[in-house]
C-alpha cells in the first residue's frame, strides 16, 4: 500500500513537472533540433525541413513556428523560402487535425505572408472536404485570432482561392490553358466568399496561384511577349486581382530586374489596377530580397516611376518588409529601409506612418504600438494616430 502511495505521488510529480516545464522545453527545442543536425552534417535545406518536421510533431504548429522563426535568425538564406515552409506546417497541421479534431491555431499563422491558411486549405481540398467546410474554417480562425490578426479571416479566403488552384495544378495535369483552371476556381470563390470583399480576396489568391507557375511552363498559360493581355481577358470583376498578382510572373519574364518588371505597369490604363499592380510587385521583390536586400537601388526602381506613384511602390517595398520579415519581429527590416538615405525627410516620415497603419491593420493595434513606441514623442504623436 506504501509503495503503491510512494509510486501516485512520484507519478503526480512527474505530471506537475512536466506541466511546469513543457513551455521551456518546447520553446528550447527547435534551437536544438537545430544543432543536432548540424552535427548530422545534414545539407541545409534538408535539414531546416528536419527541424521544422520535429518541432511540429514535438509541440504542434506553434513550436513549428518557432522553429521557423530560429532559423530565419540563424540562417538568412531560408528567408526566401519563408513563405513555403509555413506552406508546409499548413499542410502537416491539417493531418494533426483530422487525428485530434484541434487545430491548436496561435497568432503566428501570420508569419511568413500567412503561408500557414494557404498550406492548411490545400490539405482539406486534397482530402476532398466541401467549399462551405472550408469557409466555415476561415470564420473559425478568424474568430480564434481576429484580435492578433485583424486580416485573419480575409488572407484565409485569399488561401481558399491559392489552396484550391495549387490543389488542381497537382491533380489536373490535363490542365492546358490557365482559364479552364480560373473559371473552374473563381466559381468556388463565388460560392464560397460571403461578401464581395472576400470574394476579392479568394480571387486574388486564384490568380496569384496561376501567375506563379515556372517559366517553362508558361506558353500553356500566358503569352510572354503580352503579358498584360492576360489579364485583359478576365471577367471584369476578376482583372484588378490579376493584375496584382502579376508580381512573380514579370520578374520571372525580366529575370528579376525589378526597374524593368515595374516598367510593364506603363501598360496598364486603369489607375487603381496600375497602382495595386506596382504595390504588390514592390511586396514580392521585398520578400524575394529579404536575405540581403538592397534599398538604394529599390528605391531608385521607384523613383522612376514618378512622384505619384513612387508612394505606391514605397509602400509596397514597406508592406512586403513587414508581412515577410522575421518573424515575430516584422519591423527589424523596416527600419533599415525608412532609414535609407535615398529618402527625403518627408519619405522617411511617409515610409514610417504607412508602416504603423499597415502593421495595426494585419497584425494588430498591439503590434503597431509597439512599432510605434520605438519612435520619438514628436514622430509617435505625428506619425502614429
Amino acid at each position: 500500500m506504501k509503495f503503491k502511495r510512494v509510486t501516485l505521488a512520484l507519478l503526480g510529480l512527474t505530471i506537475v513537472f512536466g506541466l511546469l516545464f513543457r513551455d521551456k522545453i518546447l520553446g528550447e527545442f527547435p534551437r536544438l533540433s537545430y544543432a543536432f543536425c548540424h552535427l548530422t552534417d545534414k545539407k541545409e535545406g534538408t535539414c531546416w525541413e528536419s527541424v521544422i518536421k520535429q518541432s511540429l510533431f514535438v509541440g504542434g504548429p506553434k513550436t513549428a513556428f518557432s522553429a521557423l522563426k530560429y532559423l530565419y535568425e540563424e540562417e538568412p538564406e531560408i528567408r526566401a523560402e519563408c513563405h513555403d515552409y509555413a506552406h508546409y506546417i499548413g499542410e502537416s497541421s491539417y493531418e494533426l487535425y483530422k487525428k485530434s479534431g484541434a487545430i491548436g491555431l496561435a497568432p503566428e499563422a501570420s508569419y511568413c505572408g500567412y503561408g500557414f491558411y494557404h498550406g492548411f486549405i490545400i490539405a482539406m481540398m486534397a482530402d476532398g472536404k466541401e467549399p462551405f467546410e472550408v469557409s466555415r474554417f476561415c470564420e473559425d480562425a478568424n474568430s480564434e485570432l481576429s484580435k492578433d490578426n485583424p486580416i485573419t479571416r480575409l488572407d484565409c479566403y485569399h488561401g481558399i482561392g491559392h489552396g484550391v488552384t495549387d490543389y488542381d495544378f497537382r491533380n489536373i495535369p490535363k490542365i492546358e490553358t490557365a482559364q479552364i483552371l480560373i473559371e473552374s476556381s473563381t466559381n468556388l470563390c463565388k460560392d464560397v466568399a460571403p461578401g464581395e470583399e472576400e470574394l476579392a480576396w479568394c480571387a486574388d489568391g486564384v490568380f496569384h496561384s496561376v501567375t506563379e507557375v515556372p517559366l517553362q511552363d508558361l506558353p500553356k498559360f500566358i503569352d510572354k511577349n503580352a503579358p498584360l493581355s492576360f489579364c485583359e481577358a478576365q471577367e471584369k470583376d476578376f482583372q484588378g486581382a490579376c493584375y496584382e498578382s502579376l508580381g512573380f510572373l514579370l520578374m520571372q519574364l525580366t529575370n528579376n530586374d525589378f526597374a524593368e518588371a515595374l516598367s510593364y505597369s506603363k501598360g496598364v490604363d486603369n489607375p487603381l489596377y496600375k497602382a495595386n499592380m506596382i504595390r504588390l510587385l514592390s511586396g514580392y521583390q521585398a520578400y524575394r530580397t529579404a536575405s540581403d536586400p538592397d534599398y538604394i537601388e529599390d528605391i531608385s526602381s521607384c523613383r522612376s516611376l514618378g512622384s505619384i506613384l513612387f508612394e505606391e511602390c514605397l509602400k509596397g517595398l514597406v508592406e512586403g518588409s513587414l508581412d515577410f520579415g522575421n518573424p515575430g519581429d516584422e519591423y527589424a527590416a523596416l527600419a533599415k529601409l525608412c532609414a535609407s538615405e535615398e529618402l527625403s525627410s518627408q519619405e522617411t516620415d511617409f515610409c514610417l506612418s504607412h508602416a504603423a497603419s499597415h502593421l495595426g491593420g494585419t497584425l494588430g493595434e498591439t503590434k503597431r504600438d509597439e512599432f510605434c513606441d520605438l519612435m520619438t514623442v514628436e514622430k509617435r504623436g505625428k506619425l502614429c494616430q
